[in-house]
This record gives structure tokens, C-alpha cells and sequence, in this order.
């Protein structure tokens, strides 16, 4: 006869089965047992349209596109969710709002060493939400099956919530606050026009003073602000006063070269922007910024035009290169182009060696009007001060 405790959670598995969601699970170091649990009660097969277990770092590292810093962290396991929920807007486009991705990370007991304390982190991935739950387990004795139990039972109560049908209580569960577990939870909701964007239902909304709608922009900042510093908002102003119009700033949702941004990235960034107009896309090339700002001038430092006229971004074929600033010509779109620091001297768009129909389409900002060369990157490395 089973426990009470085995009841209630196939009775939650029961209701998660019930309701019309459906999910793709990616658990590695833990976490496995609530896959099993989902399996064992009947109806498996309307909620699980997969469950992976990228276990070796290689697996990881092929199921993420890239290798984390860390196999055991709040990244990683949003990372996974994200591209479980990915996975299943793939595998099931028709039920595209009643999607969830769940990634569960985790560094339980072992039969050797561990460097670090034992935690694991669950997340959770929506088309509307972004929610993540983190447990350190304190000095309290457990056995390790002890401990997949325990992410098995948070697994579970996360996934309820995503689906709607339960709320998180992240102080449930197990924990043992005098024993020194500590948790943390974090959860960014989208709002209807964000969340439409984030599915890929819309291709643009601006978001200015935590309000969003459909924008129309003619001065376009792209960047990925991570974070916003003093250097984007003196380019802003001196943008401003050469167009003589707003400047909006663009934030997208994907890029060539990193992982897509999770709702509580975004959350994050937009709140670094201090509630200035951001319009958030999901274009992450500058044809696909074209199609959404049609005749916008985009200001851009030198060391982006640059990337926009070198055929190396291209796969090395020219005639893609010149078919996309055809494309950006006939958009209308313009750049002003500022200085940058590269390879240790200032260049400025004089400086750059470009194809004439992309230089056609640019001015540039003087070396003397602006020369911040603050990076984002240096700031989060902390070498810089924003």
C-alpha cells in the first residue's frame, strides 16, 4: 500500500495529466525520478511529448549549443528550459500557448568528492512565463535518493504551476531552513503584446514606463544592454540631437551569436533601461530589423558596420552580403555610425573599409563629438564602471 505522500504526488500527476499542456523535460544530475513519476500514471502520453537526459557534458553541451560554465547553476537550468520549450513549439506548433519546457540541473549526493555544496535548480519555460527555483541543501542528513525525491517533488510543483493549475509555494517541499537549506525563486510574467513577441506571434512591441504597444520607430539603438551603461545613453543623445527625433532602443529576443533571452532576462534588462522606450523584436539580423522598422536609421558603432559590409558573416559568399544591403536600401533604412575603440586605436566610420552601397547608406559621427568606449562586457567582468 503506498504513503500518503506517494498518493498525493500521483494525485498531482493525475491533475497535470488532466490538463491540455504538454511539455519536454531536460534533467541532467537529478531530477530523473519525477520523469519516472510522470510515466508510471496513466496519460503520460497527452502531457510528455519528450524527456531527455543530457547527462555527459558533451550531451549537455550538444542540448544547449554550447558549453555553460557551469553544469550546476541558475543559467544552465533556464538555459535547458528554454530550449525544452523550444523543443516542444517544434514538436507540437498546434498547442503553442499550452507549452511548457522544464530543465532541472542538479548536484545531489555522489560516491565521490564533491567540490560545492549540493543544490539543484529547477526552471520552468512558457510562452508567457519564465519562473526558476533554486535549493541548497543544508547540514541535514540525507540519502541521496532522499534528495531525488526532493527535486522530484519541486519538479513536479513547478511544472503544476506553469500549466496553472497549482501556485508555487517555494518554502514547501522539504525544506529545512534550521538546518541551513536556502532557496531562492524567481519568477517574470510577460504581458499579452511582450508574450505574443516571445512566441512568435508578433514581430515588434514597445515597451516605454512598463507599458507595451505597437510601436512605430524612426531611430533605432540595437544592442543587447547587458547592461545599459553611460556610453549607450550619451550615443542616444547625440543620436537624438543629429535626427532630431526619439531614440528608441531595440532589444531582441534572439541573436546570431547567443542564446535567446528568457523573460527574466528581459525583465532584468528592461529594468537597467530605467523606463526608457524599448522596442523588443525578434530580429536578430539587420534585414530582419529592417522588416520591422522600415526606414529607420539605426545607430550602430563602427565596429558593426563593419561586420554588416564583410562577407565573412555571410558564409563567406559576397552575393549574400550584397543581396542584404540591397534589401536594407530598399527598407530605407540608414545607420549613423560612432566611433569605437578596435584594436587598441579609436576608429571611426572613415576608417573602415566598406562596400559603396552599404557607405552609401551611412554617416558618421565625428571621433571628436564621442570616444566612450565602455563596454558591457567589461562591466559585467567588473573592469569597468558604467
Amino acid at each position: 500500500m503506498g504513503s500518503s505522500s506517494e498518493n498525493d504526488a500521483d494525485d498531482l500527476v493525475a491533475r497535470i495529466h488532466a490538463d491540455p499542456g504538454r511539455c519536454v523535460l531536460a534533467v541532467t544530475g537529478g531530477g530523473s525520478r519525477a520523469v519516472s513519476r510522470l510515466l508510471s500514471v496513466p496519460g503520460a502520453s497527452r502531457t510528455v511529448l519528450e524527456a531527455v537526459v543530457p547527462y555527459a557534458a558533451s550531451a549537455l553541451g550538444e542540448f544547449l549549443g554550447e558549453t555553460p560554465e557551469s553544469a550546476c547553476s541558475e543559467r544552465t537550468a533556464r538555459r535547458l528550459a528554454m530550449a525544452a520549450w523550444r523543443r516542444a513549439c517544434r514538436l507540437a506548433p498546434e498547442h503553442a500557448e499550452q507549452l511548457v519546457g522544464i530543465g532541472c540541473t542538479a548536484g545531489l549526493s555522489t560516491d565521490r568528492q564533491r567540490r560545492g555544496a549540493r543544490r539543484f535548480w529547477i526552471a520552468a519555460q512558457t510562452g508567457t512565463r519564465t519562473a526558476v527555483y533554486g535549493l541548497e541543501l543544508g547540514a541535514k542528513p540525507r540519502s541521496r535518493s532522499e534528495e531525488e525525491d526532493l527535486a522530484a517533488d519541486r519538479l513536479l510543483a513547478l511544472l503544476a504551476h506553469a500549466l496553472g493549475l497549482t501556485e508555487f509555494v517555494y518554502a514547501d517541499g522539504g525544506l529545512d531552513a534550521a538546518a541551513g537549506d536556502g532557496a531562492v525563486w524567481r519568477e517574470a510574467i510577460a504581458s499579452p503584446p511582450l508574450a505574443a513577441v516571445f512566441r512568435g506571434a508578433a514581430d515588434r512591441c514597445l515597451i516605454q514606463n512598463g507599458a507595451a504597444r505597437v510601436p512605430e520607430a524612426r531611430v533605432v539603438f540595437p544592442g543587447s544592454f547587458d547592461p545599459m551603461h553611460n556610453g549607450h545613453r550619451e550615443m542616444m543623445a547625440i543620436a537624438g540631437e543629429i535626427t532630431g527625433a526619439p531614440v528608441v532602443c531595440e532589444l531582441s529576443l534572439t541573436n546570431v551569436d547567443k542564446p535567446p533571452l528568457d523573460l527574466l532576462d528581459v525583465d532584468r534588462r528592461l529594468a537597467g533601461m530605467q523606463g526608457g522606450a524599448v522596442l523588443v523584436t525578434a530580429a536578430p539580423t539587420f534585414v530582419g530589423k529592417a522588416g520591422v522598422a522600415p526606414g529607420a536609421t539605426f545607430v550602430v558603432g563602427v565596429d558593426t558596420i563593419a561586420r554588416i559590409g564583410d562577407a565573412r558573416y555571410y558564409d563567406g559568399d559576397s552575393d549574400k552580403r550584397d543581396a542584404a544591403i540591397a534589401e536594407l536600401r530598399a527598407r530605407g533604412c540608414r545607420f549613423l555610425v560612432f566611433s569605437r575603440v578596435l584594436e587598441g586605436q579609436l576608429a571611426s566610420l572613415e576608417d573602415v573599409d566598406l562596400p559603396p552601397p552599404l557607405r552609401a547608406l551611412c554617416d558618421g559621427v565625428p571621433p571628436e563629438r564621442f570616444c566612450n568606449d565602455v563596454s558591457s562586457t567589461a562591466i559585467r567582468n567588473g573592469e569597468q564602471s558604467g
